[in-house]
């Protein structure tokens, strides 16, 4: 006959070096969860620090170039000309037709619009009509892309 404390006994779990290694490296895993999860990724801190803010107090502003001036393209078929002025600019397109500069000059293509954040837009605003970087306006004309160059 089997008494009940040889069952209760018997029952008992063994201890074995991979159960308590685990158990170790379990907690060590948790552990490290929760580190993680209170200090958070090193570098995201969304309130920039003292020494950050009297760092940018005490460097060079960043100087953008004006986007201001003339700038041109010229080849065999057409002349672009675009004045880009602060919030505003001006063009004039001449096809070149063969017929001469006189008759190619009165029916040049003239336009304007408005400059936001050195991208030319149409005079409403809504029409994105080219952009401006480095000394130089990229837009187009029909379907070519054209490039010009500040003077």
């Amino acid at each position: 006959m089997i008494n009940s404390e040889t069952t209760i006994l018997s029952m008992k779990p063994r201890s074995t070096p991979y159960f308590k290694l685990l158990l170790v490296i379990t907690a060590s895993l948790v552990a490290f969860v929760v580190l993680y999860m209170i200090l958070g990724k090193k570098g995201e801190s969304s309130q920039p620090s003292a020494i950050n803010q009297s760092e940018k107090l005490n460097s060079e502003p960043v100087i953008k170039p004006s986007v201001n001036g003339v700038y041109s393209y010229t080849d065999n078929s057409a002349e672009l000309e675009i004045v880009v002025s602060d919030n505003h600019w001006s063009g004039k397109t001449i096809m070149k037709s063969g017929f001469g500069n006189a008759y190619d000059e009165q029916n040049a293509i003239r336009d304007n619009g408005i400059v936001k954040e050195g991208y030319l837009y149409d005079d409403s605003g809504m029409v994105k009509i080219g952009n401006v970087s480095d000394g130089y306006l990229y837009t187009s004309v029909g379907q070519n892309s054209v490039t010009l160059r500040k003077m």
